[in-house]
């Protein structure tokens, strides 16, 4: 199935994708680094199908243009009297073009780690939903053609993983 060439020409959507990317790059100026795991490396249990944080390995990072929402933070208390408490960043969804993902041939998925940078440090997130289905009308432009992902990533204990 193609796009409905009644909307937009390909010319005229690649036109877009372009400014889409200039916006990114030269406007936003946010990113993100995308921390693959290497899966070659990597042996998860057989019987959960996870790996101890010390047994992950990890790709290259890639810094990704997009577009990063944090989400309000958490602040949890276990105790009426407020004393066992806990406070934990909120969500981080980031909005990454298509066109970026694949003329870089990037494909993120479940599990993988992201790091954002945040008052001078690097706050790691892990991908809970990577919007594999992302075919929706406020993803797509130009009738079938989906512009960006929405990835859906939660916060990891700072001390689980540091990749190195």
């Amino acid at each position: 199935m193609r796009r409905l060439n009644g909307v937009l020409s390909d010319k005229e959507f690649a036109h877009i994708q372009k400014l889409q990317i200039e916006y990114f790059s030269k406007h936003l100026q946010q990113s993100v680094f995308l921390y693959k795991i290497d899966k070659q490396k990597t042996n998860p249990s057989v019987s959960f199908d996870e790996a101890a944080a010390e047994e992950i390995y990890f790709e290259d990072p890639v810094e990704l243009l997009c577009i990063a929402e944090l989400k309000p933070k958490e602040n949890i208390s276990y105790s009426e009297n407020q004393t066992a408490r806990y406070e934990e960043f909120g969500n981080l969804i980031v909005h990454i073009l298509e066109l970026t993902l694949t003329s870089q041939n990037i494909n993120i998925e479940y599990g993988d780690y992201i790091a954002y940078y945040i008052k001078n440090k690097f706050i790691y997130f892990t991908v809970s939903d990577n919007d594999f289905k992302n075919i929706s009308n406020e993803k797509t432009f130009g009738a079938f053609e989906p512009a960006f992902k929405s990835i859906l990533c939660v916060p990891v204990e700072q001390n689980e993983i540091i990749p190195a």
